[in-house]
């Protein structure tokens, strides 16, 4: 099962079992987003969605897809 970034344990009761709805760990490895960008983007979703963790899944799914076509613009 992929992990989530848990920052409390409160969380992590809460979430225990829990299963990626949306595979984002998987997409980031398949797109090569840096882990410095994972880790920024995990980060900032946990602050903005702390009680929805499917709500987050997506978010990044979405975030990343948006770093990926700007960085191909860039190219």
């Amino acid at each position: 099962m992929t992990e989530l970034i848990i920052k409390n344990d409160v969380e992590k009761k809460k979430l225990d079992g829990y299963q990626l709805v949306f595979d984002y760990k998987s997409a980031a490895k398949d797109m090569q987003i840096p882990s410095e960008v994972m880790l920024y983007l995990e980060d900032e979703v946990q602050h903005e969605f702390p009680d929805d963790p499917m709500l987050r899944e997506l978010h990044i799914l979405r975030a990343l897809n948006n770093y990926v076509a700007k960085n191909k613009k860039g190219q």
